[in-house]
């Protein structure tokens, strides 16, 4: 009983020395983060001089953010790792973006500090299909237009602001905020098993809510198109503009 107590007590002693060490190692660092990140990441940029009508973005782990361009241009920035580069290609009029990735799993391992990143300014037009799918990362758009809108993750949140699909509006995330500001669309469905889902549209919605664990708060339904939510822990919060 008594080498338990001592085997534990020793257990104990190095577990305070290790969280002294790493709090000093951290304030040391003033507490910033990405100096401890392995990962070492280039900006590169490129023009797309081929005209499409559609977009289709698939990453593994990066934050995706989409803006319209002040031209009429489409611009694209990325920040990435040397050996995990972006791919451009259009194909059938749809602008297609994935990640060449070939690095052996074990240096796939190490701390990031923070995602990947790919910036897409669109110029001002309506779109046909846009597509998102991703492992890991946030998901932002901004002022873009489109017939659907389609977005799937895994961890990450999506914060959409003034966009607009003439169609539907589809999310499926499985742990993830969700943030719509001054946003519409015929249909709109979002499908979360952790997070919150708020914000604000334009016109009139019949509403579906089935929320497990979590408050529910929106308006009447009221002729228009259909938003139905489903999440399992997380609230619902909506507004009619």
């Amino acid at each position: 009983m008594r080498k338990w107590l001592i085997w534990n007590l020793i257990g104990v002693i190095f577990c305070v020395i290790g969280a002294v060490i790493i709090v000093k190692t951290l304030f040391q660092a003033g507490f910033n983060m990405e100096n401890f990140s392995t990962a070492q990441y280039v900006t590169n940029t490129c023009d797309v001089e081929e005209a499409f009508v559609s977009l289709s973005v698939k990453g593994d782990m990066e934050d995706v953010i989409l803006v319209t361009s002040e031209d009429e241009k489409c611009h694209l920035t990325f920040r990435e790792e040397e050996k995990a580069r972006h791919q451009v290609n259009v194909e059938n009029d749809t602008l297609i973006i994935t990640v060449a990735d070939d690095r052996p799993w074990y240096e796939k391992i190490g701390f990031w500090a923070e995602n990947p990143m790919v910036t897409i300014a669109l110029p001002k037009a309506e779109y046909g299909t846009i597509k998102i799918e991703n492992n890991v990362g946030d998901v932002q758009i901004t002022d873009v237009k489109s017939q659907n809108l389609y977005i799937k993750g895994n961890t990450g949140d999506v914060e959409l602001t003034g966009v607009i699909a003439g169609e539907e509006i589809k999310i499926d995330l499985n742990t993830g905020d969700v943030n719509f500001k001054e946003c519409d669309g015929k249909a709109i469905y979002v499908e979360t098993v952790t997070g919150d889902v708020t914000g604000s549209f334009l016109s009139g919605k019949r509403f579906e809510v089935e929320t497990n664990t979590g408050d529910a708060e929106v308006p009447d339904s009221s002729e228009g198109g259909t938003c139905r939510v489903k999440t399992n822990t997380g609230d619902v919060k909506l507004e009619i503009k």
